[in-house]
């Protein structure tokens, strides 16, 4: 969206950009965790020491506003034990609300707070799709070449959208980083 149509709805292109970006991770999430097979979902171990459903389960919980207060390993912990025995459906229900609240946010947040940093790599409003960017390439190598091509085309969007420059070069740079860290990975690079 172009700078005048974001002003016309009373958003910045920050927020547009940001709104944009977490967006294109809701579909590519959806995508690649579809990818994985329903018997392969409660699996232990399957991407690290979790099955594909905590993870699932991490992502959506990181994206709530508690886990922003906790330290990084307390805040997996208590995240981990309050998912580990809910429905493959309730976590994805818990993952499409988290999005939802993040949308939210940045609709009522100041440019400034969107990009202020809070002790995280990526400022509060680019954290919730950098965030992904850490997780959905492992869920991407289950889903074999359909997960590596849908993760490619996702990175490829997030990678447009950063171009406008509408985000801090800091939140920029974190994101296109782990982009590249995933493509080097995966032998894309």
């Amino acid at each position: 969206m172009d700078t005048i149509a974001a002003k016309a709805e009373g958003r910045t292109p920050l927020q547009v950009d940001l709104a944009e970006m977490l967006q294109a991770m809701r579909v590519a999430e959806r995508e690649l965790f579809a990818l994985v097979p329903d018997q392969d979902r409660d699996g232990a171990a399957r991407i690290g020491s979790w099955s594909v459903k905590d993870v699932r389960a991490h992502m959506a919980a990181w994206r709530a506003i508690e886990a922003r207060r906790l330290e990084v390993d307390d805040s997996n912990a208590i995240l981990h034990a309050r998912y580990a025995d809910w429905s493959w459906e309730d976590v994805d229900h818990e993952a499409d609300a988290s999005v939802d609240a993040l949308l939210a946010a940045i609709e009522r947040s100041s440019a400034e707070m969107l990009c202020e940093c809070d002790g995280t790599f990526a400022g509060i409003g680019a954290n919730g799709v950098n965030h992904a960017m850490g997780h959905l390439p492992e869920v991407a190598a289950l889903g074999g070449a359909r997960g590596q091509e849908r993760f490619g085309a996702f990175a490829y969007e997030i990678e447009a959208i950063l171009r406008r420059g509408h985000l801090m070069p800091r939140d920029s740079g974190v994101i296109l980083y782990n982009i590249a860290c995933a493509r080097a990975v995966s032998g894309e690079l």
